[in-house]
């Protein structure tokens, strides 16, 4: 009798853990999608009366979205009014997609040069202008890290309830 509240009591315990752990991963894993996914507008540096345009930012950023801007915003200080750069993004391949009519035409531009000063020449925007900051992909990606800490909760689970198991028996 004794062992089998034991049992029970294992798989109560191991069980309860388990679910708390499956949810916690898939509460996670929710969040990062409605982080992905999650739309933003912005309205920055502007002032009463000026005439203000729209500049898609993409990327490694910390504040991407669409940003309204005043009509004679450089590109440094768009990066400004989207808080700068992450801490892995790519800044001397920067480009910008131009609408100019019938024709559109990529900018690519090295931010790291406009920073430190090595270049002197503004990136004035247009409107609609889309403005990319690429990043560097991380050696494993976040779904990759999902599946291993969801799948070693599993193994780590069936294997105490071995263990405890085996000890109870003896």
């Amino acid at each position: 009798m004794r062992t089998l509240f034991k049992k029970i009591l294992l798989y109560f315990v191991l069980s309860t853990f388990y679910f708390s752990q499956v949810q916690a991963a898939g509460n996670y894993y929710n969040s990062m999608l409605n982080q992905q996914s999650a739309g933003h507008d912005f309205i920055s540096g502007a002032q009463p009366g000026d005439v203000l345009i729209k500049i898609n930012l993409w990327g490694a950023v910390h504040k991407p979205g669409i940003h309204r801007v005043p009509a004679k915003t450089d590109l440094l200080s768009l990066m400004s009014y989207a808080g700068g750069p992450k801490d892995n993004a790519i800044l001397d391949e920067v480009t910008i997609k131009r609408d100019l009519g019938k024709t559109q035409k990529l900018i690519t531009v090295n931010l790291e040069d406009l920073v430190k000063g090595a270049s002197h020449h503004q990136i004035n925007l247009a409107p609609n202008d889309v403005i990319v900051v690429p990043a560097s992909k991380p050696l494993v990606s976040q779904d990759t890290l999902t599946i291993i800490s969801v799948t070693s909760i599993i193994l780590s689970t069936v294997f105490t309830a071995i263990l405890i198991d085996r000890t109870t028996k003896d």
